[in-house]
């Protein structure tokens, strides 16, 4: 159910264009920034093929971190000390180089790609389960992002499953 699920939501967000990619995009970063004013540590994801970029959001003063995979299901956050501070990591992603690696606990708010949502602000992730690990470690405000082609009516949720505190698209915030 949930493979067909993400190959739909796939599809969907692959049928868009560079300028619509870029434009949702820009909203989306725009929406999210009054919802981290008060937060100084924050993680994001470093976005591949054609996931929402949030890497704009890395003009903001603050102290911004990006996943390195470390093991099967397992990732930690290391500090972004610049944009040309990169390697590849094994699934394609881009990895900050950085000796500063932040505790889960430290972690104010973290931001999470997506393949789909639902209103219940139920995420389908890329289905390795490495975000549903890394959530259950951390009490960070926990958003997540997407375009509204990847909404769904409803996502089915299995125990290991977190749910999000936020879900912005480029045409709203859903929250509880």
């Amino acid at each position: 159910m949930k493979k067909n699920l993400r190959t739909e939501t796939r599809k969907k967000r692959q049928e868009l264009n560079e300028l619509q990619l870029a434009n949702y995009s820009a909203d989306v970063v725009d929406k999210l920034i009054p919802l981290l004013r008060k937060y100084e540590k924050i993680a994001i994801y470093l976005p591949m093929k054609s996931e929402v970029d949030v890497t704009s959001l890395l003009r903001l003063e603050r102290s911004f971190f990006a996943p390195v995979v470390t093991g099967k299901r397992e990732m930690d956050f290391y500090l972004i000390e610049g944009l040309d501070q990169f390697t590849i990591g094994s699934f394609g992603q881009k990895e900050p180089i950085s000796d500063f690696k932040i505790e889960p606990e430290d972690l104010e708010v973290i931001i999470v790609p997506l393949v789909g949502f639902d209103e219940k602000l139920n995420r389908l992730g890329q289905g390795g389960g490495y975000y549903d690990v890394y959530l259950k470690k951390t009490n960070a405000l926990k958003i997540g992002v997407g375009f509204e082609a990847q909404k769904l009516a409803d996502i089915p949720t299995e125990t290991f499953d977190v749910p999000l505190d936020y879900i912005v698209s480029e045409a709203k915030v859903y929250h509880k």
